[in-house]
């Protein structure tokens, strides 16, 4: 009995410090992932969407991505000016992010290799490299959301009902982080509200409060709104007219843009298992059936088709997925986790290196260089004049040089600082807000996403217009400006003078001196005839 017992103990023993080193192990890689993803984001400016959303933090309203936004104003204040600063946040985000995903797995009884390969899938994948490389909404989406689950996991298995605060809390900042949390918690609430009809009250109480208390800000400013911004975002990713069976071909197939076909497959699998064992898992399926069912519909009735908007629905499903047989097979595990890597390594290092990019891109994979249009809709093209993926990763460079010849520019021309740009190209009129150090508001006529973030554009002193034409009404052209970057062509912009009014003939720098104002024009015989 003795030689039991102390044999027990050994091995309990034995158990608790393997489990000490996996988790040791564990962390060492994260850690190590975080300082390779530091390391390709460094040196890399800010992309149009992450200009937006720098710009939406110095402006900060509770319309979009409140807390993202707030994160990226406190670091942007910590260390004004450094583009690395902004991001450091998300990179630490989502190592938070993968190690609840496995505890999520443990809590959901996956061994400590399942667990480790759920975790190795999930940051791998080009979808947790970039929203966790970037300034992203779903930088923060994610690990709030897997908060949820994991809370949710604890309160299910009776450990204490006060887990159910910190879900409803978690829920809350999962719906600050993007309209899809609001979409999340909804399927949460539901199973909760079920819960309560059977009896079972107190989670439904104790979720809900805290909930509403931490989600209020875009509560309120949603109704007060009527629910603007999400009007004005009815075009985004709007694919071109098609079959209803070709917009759900295409909503299934999305997501390959943001994990590798095996993983997708894996996922869906995952799914597929539910069928029998939806019973005990309520809260970690419904959430995400809701958030796929309402982007089916958007896919269906208006044709918008984005893969990561249905992604974070996989995240409760990713402890089943992983559960599965397919993944018995060792050969299954290498393509698993080396199709993942590659297919993130691709994006990351180009993003990098453009130089990379433009050399594939002369390539056999031309075909796939053009494809970039596909996921911009033809009313949305204008406001993105973005025809490759070239010149998507492009966009990433070249800003800080051009900021200081947009300064030089108004220098030059005597324009009254501190200026207000207009453009119908968000990413340009954010980029030199960023960059520019005498430009601090921009307009964006004709774009109702940013209306209540932009200047009027009478206000502007700058005007730009899409690529190729000459915006309405503005004066001669001033100057010409060139945005250079290695390993990109390249882009061109004009400078034009105002229109006669405020903007124009207010206080200068100068006597008697005009505003000016700058138009991009680009790749303009290659972007006319693509267009």
């Amino acid at each position: 009995m003795i030689r039991n017992l102390f044999g027990n103990v050994t091995g309990a023993f034995r158990s608790v410090n393997q489990a000490a080193s996996d988790h040791r192990s564990l962390l060492i890689w994260l850690l190590l992932w975080a300082v390779v993803r530091t390391l390709l984001v460094t040196g890399v400016d800010l992309g149009k969407d992450e200009a937006a959303y720098w710009y939406w933090s110095q402006h900060l309203d509770a319309s979009y991505a409140w807390l993202p936004f707030v994160v990226i104003a406190v670091a942007d204040a910590v260390w004004p000016g450094v583009d690395l600063i902004l991001r450091l946040p998300f990179i630490a985000a989502s190592v938070f992010s993968a190690l609840l995903l496995h505890h999520l797995c443990r809590l959901r009884g996956l061994s400590s290799s399942r667990s480790a390969l759920a975790v190795a899938a999930f940051a791998t994948s080009h979808w947790i490299w970039h929203t966790g490389s970037f300034l992203h909404p779903d930088g923060m989406l994610v690990p709030a959301w897997l908060a949820v689950l994991v809370c949710s996991e604890r309160a299910t298995r009776g450990e204490d009902d006060r887990w159910w605060s910190v879900a409803g809390a978690a829920a809350g900042l999962a719906a600050l982080s993007k309209y899809s949390g609001l979409v999340l918690a909804a399927g949460l609430f539901t199973w909760l509200l079920w819960l309560a009809l059977h009896g079972r009250r107190r989670p439904l109480l104790r979720a809900g409060v805290v909930f509403v208390l931490c989600s209020s800000p875009l509560l309120f400013d949603l109704l007060s709104t009527g629910f603007l911004l999400p009007a004005s975002l009815s075009t985004l990713s709007a694919v071109a007219p098609a079959s209803m069976p070709l917009r759900l071909l295409l909503f299934v197939a999305a997501p390959l843009v943001y994990v590798s076909p095996v993983l997708l497959f894996i996922l869906y699998r995952g799914a597929w298992s539910l069928r029998h064992q939806w019973r005990g898992s309520a809260h970690l399926w419904l959430p995400g059936v809701m958030l796929v069912g309402c982007f089916c519909f958007y896919a269906l009735t208006r044709g918008q088709v984005k893969g990561n908007w249905i992604l974070p629905a996989f995240l409760g499903l990713w402890p089943l997925a992983f559960a599965t047989d397919d993944l018995r097979s060792r050969g299954v595990v290498v393509v698993l986790l080396v199709l993942g890597g590659s297919l993130a390594a691709l994006p990351a290092v180009t993003l990098r290196w453009p130089g990379v990019a433009a050399s594939l891109s002369r390539s056999a994979l031309q075909p796939l260089n053009d494809s970039y249009t596909a996921i911009v809709s033809r009313r949305d093209l204008p406001r993105e004049p973005t025809y490759s993926w070239t010149e998507r990763v492009c966009e990433y460079h070249g800003w800080e040089a051009f900021g200081r010849e947009v300064d030089e520019m108004i220098r030059r021309q005597n324009v009254r600082v501190p200026a207000t740009i207009a453009s119908s190209e968000y990413g340009l009129a954010f980029g030199i807000a960023r960059y520019a150090h005498l430009v601090d508001a921009v307009a964006l006529p004709g774009d109702p996403r940013f209306v209540r973030l932009a200047a009027a554009p009478e206000q502007a002193t700058l005007h730009l217009a899409r690529i190729g034409q000459q915006p309405p009404g503005v004066g001669a052209r001033q100057d010409v400006i060139v945005r250079r970057s290695a390993g990109c062509e390249p882009m061109a912009y004009e400078v034009f003078a105002p229109p006669a009014g405020p903007a124009a003939t207010g206080p200068a720098t100068g006597p008697g001196k005009m505003g000016v104002g700058a138009v991009a024009t680009g790749r303009e015989s290659a972007a006319t005839s693509r267009r």
